[in-house]
């Protein structure tokens, strides 16, 4: 839950720049190792854990090269293209390879297809053609026009346990057609990067198009952006090796409360499932709970660790608040523009979280607990030896 919600910023571009991801930044854990002597701080989790906190300036890490940055840009640049579908309204009739948008209700008798998961959706007429409904839902929109409502039969196949093999059912059903769009196909030039701008320019896409105006600009936006997620990588890889070397003890009573969390979620889902709590845990490999607890308490420790590794480490460089200047730098180490004002950089990192997720009630709280960890990736990444190396990648 809120852990999650923090990493915010670094799952936005994990999700949206997957296909560039490789072997990221390296850390050289054995010259690390050496050069840890002793810890460099102490911090106090009230009730929580203690930490003694391992040195975390000067590592080691290392991001690619420009000619590397260039492939990776121009072949994310391609995968946008792909990923980032765009529509033209027609006013037509219905042809293969139109995308709908309809509404779909019953009409008569049902004899059992899945027609209850339908409401208003949209779908690519003429594909799924070897699943019936999908095939005889097209062969009866083919031809309508936006705003036309007709009757017609659906088909679908539902296994019989009867006949032991599969059988064909009717429904009668009301299609009404709200919208027919056609893909737009044209080359990524210009007139796409406005319109790709117009229709992306909010969610996580907006990564790419915060204060971008032009084509140019846009393909230099991914390139930085591509090296952003390198330096991030690097921070988030330089808290993994301090964490290793740092000595954190967890309070007991802190730690059962937190499998006993867990271990109440697995006793409400057998209850709601009518599972007994012993049965279940042997179908995952455990012979009972107390080993399924003392498995719980490892992987807590591990998530944990991290967790306060990093709040030590903000603590020990007075992360508390953000400085107005704060926002201006993380902005321009995010995106290479500078000068951004503090509303400027809340607002666009307000848009950056998706619909659903602006609909729990994130607020400027959580957006600034995501850029406290983005400020601690920066000073990570500016405390380090980077090394300009050749790194291997794949999409």
């Amino acid at each position: 839950g809120g852990i999650a919600m923090k990493k915010l910023l670094v799952l936005t571009l994990t999700a949206s720049l997957l296909t560039l991801q490789g072997t990221g930044c390296f850390v050289n854990g054995e010259a690390f190792a050496q050069a840890q002597k002793a810890y460099v701080s102490a911090y106090n989790k009230e009730g929580v854990c203690t930490v003694k906190l391992a040195k975390y300036k000067g590592l080691n890490a290392a991001i690619d090269t420009a000619e590397n940055y260039e492939k990776r840009a121009n072949e994310f640049i391609g995968y946008l293209k792909t990923d980032l579908v765009m529509y033209d309204e027609v006013s037509r009739p219905v042809q293969p390879g139109d995308t709908v948008t309809i509404d779909i209700t019953k009409a008569g008798k049902q004899s059992g297809t899945y027609l209850d998961d339908f409401g208003s959706f949209s779908y690519t007429v003429g594909e799924n053609e070897d699943v019936l409904f999908y095939k005889t839902l097209s062969e009866g929109i083919i031809g309508m026009q936006k705003g036309q409502e007709k009757v017609m039969t659906v088909k679908d196949t539902m296994y019989s346990n009867i006949r032991n093999a599969e059988t064909v059912i009717e429904d009668r059903v009301k299609v009404k057609v709200n919208a027919v769009q056609l893909a737009y196909k044209g080359e990524m030039d210009e007139n796409w990067f406005q319109k790709a701008k117009g229709e992306y320019d909010k969610a996580y896409y907006l990564i790419f198009f915060a204060d971008v105006n032009n084509l140019e600009e846009f393909k230099e936006r991914v390139k930085t952006i591509t090296k952003t997620t390198d330096k991030l990588s690097a921070g988030g890889q330089i808290v993994e090796q301090v964490a290793e070397n740092s000595e954190v003890v967890f309070n007991e009573d802190y730690l059962n409360s937190e499998i006993d969390k867990v271990m109440k979620d697995y006793e409400e889902y057998c209850k709601s499932t009518n599972i007994n709590l012993e049965d279940y845990l042997a179908s995952e490999g455990y012979s009972g709970i107390e080993q399924k607890r003392q498995a719980l308490r490892e992987v807590i420790i591990a998530e944990k660790k991290l967790e306060y590794v990093k709040e030590a480490i903000m603590a020990a460089e007075n992360m508390n608040a953000l400085s107005d200047q704060d926002y201006s730098d993380i902005y321009e180490f995010f995106f290479n523009i500078k000068n951004k004002d503090k509303a400027g950089v809340i607002d666009v990192f307000k848009n950056i979280y998706d619909e659903e997720y602006a609909a729990s009630g994130y607020d400027e709280k959580v957006i600034d607990d995501a850029l406290k960890e983005l400020k601690l990736d920066m000073m990570l990444y500016k405390n380090a030896n980077i090394e300009i190396k050749e790194l291997d990648f794949n999409y």
